[in-house]
């Protein structure tokens, strides 16, 4: 009937998110301490320190400079445990805290994260007394369980690693299992650097 529609076909990229993400950590600075090294054990006064050696991990991870657990015992309270909320040495902040959440969100949360190059502080168990709590910094394959999912465990060595200052790296699950926190993520905290 002599309408005509013209049409302008343009090519268009299909963004897929990737399928496995790891931030890299910073040379020279360790940001997978192990909470039963003798050092740690003595500031603390305790082998349950995996909150604070979690934070000292971030801090070393966000600098400036290396760390050891004297810096990180400003937010430490061997009554009360830590205080996420606290100044902390360097560029290391915490930010908003989720509770409560499905296991599918909580683990859109963490990936969304880590693909932004933020790792995230994941407690694992029940409640805050009945918690371990660990960094995650990757995730692999389908990122839809927690064996997907890459962590920096401080209490992976377990008490024979007194002399060892070195972390477990390992998936969530297995920090899960080796700490009998299987019942999953009951908390979690962004983090971000101040700098």
């Amino acid at each position: 009937s002599g309408d005509s529609v013209c049409w302008d076909v343009q090519e268009t990229e299909l963004i897929v998110p990737p399928r496995s993400h790891t931030i890299q950590m910073p040379s020279g600075r360790n940001c997978n301490w192990n909470q039963y090294y003798s050092p740690i054990v003595s500031a603390l006064k305790s082998e349950k320190g995996c909150t604070i050696v979690t934070a000292l991990d971030l801090m070393n991870f966000y600098g400036p400079k290396s760390y050891t657990i004297d810096d990180a015992v400003v937010g430490w309270d061997p009554n009360k445990g830590i205080t996420w909320g606290t100044a902390w040495p360097g560029n290391f902040r915490v930010g908003a805290k989720f509770e409560g959440l499905a296991k599918p969100e909580f683990l859109a949360l963490i990936r969304s994260e880590i693909s932004q190059g933020r790792p995230v502080i994941v407690n694992v168990g029940t409640d805050n007394s009945h918690s371990h709590t660990v960094m995650c910094y990757g995730y692999t394959n389908l990122n839809s369980d927690y064996s997907d999912f890459l962590v920096m465990d401080p209490a992976g060595t377990g008490s024979s690693g007194a002399n060892n200052p070195n972390g477990q790296m390992s998936t969530l699950w297995q920090a899960m299992d080796y700490s009998h926190r299987t019942d999953g993520i009951w908390s979690m905290f962004f983090t971000y650097s101040k700098a």
